[in-house]
């Protein structure tokens, strides 16, 4: 009966320790926002780059509004979106653009490509092979835009069939009602 104690107790710490160390390492990843609609401002990020070595991240950018989009290269909405934003381009030099997916780079490159947005000065690519995005951004949602203002805050999370309007109505003060999102 002592010998079955001993081996319940053990195993007990062992289970609890587990626990701390897990519960720790949770605390260390854990989403930039961990309750929907918490993100605040532009998380530190970094995701492999598309199409070359190095990774994209928030270091990288030029310090001005910024959109990131997580999308999927064959989901109807991101196509319309990517072809929307390719269309506009040239207007919107002042956006960068930051494009991730968790999909795959072929078919990304295809998508970047199509709509004109490789090799952009101001558009950016990355992929989400490990899931990482919830840890920076706090959810998933397939498509997203998430709207920065030049100091890094958020200014509303797009979903659904969002455009270009939407975006621009975003920094000129506006709210769009395109923020229930889907999956």
């Amino acid at each position: 009966m002592q010998m079955n104690l001993e081996k319940i107790l053990k195993y007990s710490i062992v289970a609890v320790a587990l626990f701390i160390v897990g519960y720790l390492a949770y605390e260390q990843l854990k989403p930039a926002a961990s309750t929907p609609g918490r993100l605040t401002e532009l998380p530190k990020f970094s995701f492999p780059q598309m199409g070359s070595k190095g990774d994209v991240e928030r270091s990288d950018l030029r310090g001005g509004k910024t959109v990131v989009l997580y999308f999927s290269p064959d989901c109807e909405h991101c196509r319309a979106l990517g072809k929307d934003i390719g269309m506009q381009l040239g207007r919107l030099r002042d956006i960068d653009f930051v494009f991730i997916t968790r999909f795959d780079e072929a078919d990304a490159v295809t998508y970047a490509r199509e709509f004109k947005l490789w090799e952009q000065p101001n558009v950016y690519f990355g992929l989400d092979m490990n899931a990482a995005f919830y840890s920076y951004f706090g959810e998933m949602f397939i498509p997203s835009a998430y709207v920065f203002d030049a100091e890094g805050q958020l200014l509303q999370t797009l979903h659904q069939n969002a455009e270009v309007q939407d975006i621009l109505d975003v920094y000129a003060g506006k709210r769009s009602d395109k923020n229930k999102g889907t999956r």
